[in-house]
């Protein structure tokens, strides 16, 4: 289904209350590509997530 929408689509995997772990994210050179960045970035945040 994500690959033949539209328009960008997140697909999250596992349970929805997770609070921490790492956040994955992958982008194109959309215009979306910033907002998709900007939320996964949000998301890092709030799990406390850093790079390794």
């Amino acid at each position: 289904m994500a690959t033949h929408a539209p328009c960008p689509v997140v697909v999250v995997r596992g349970r929805g209350n997770v609070v921490d772990g790492p956040v994955a994210v992958g982008v194109d050179d959309s215009p979306a590509a910033d907002t998709v960045l900007a939320t996964a970035f949000e998301a890092a945040a709030g799990r406390n997530a850093h790079s390794p």
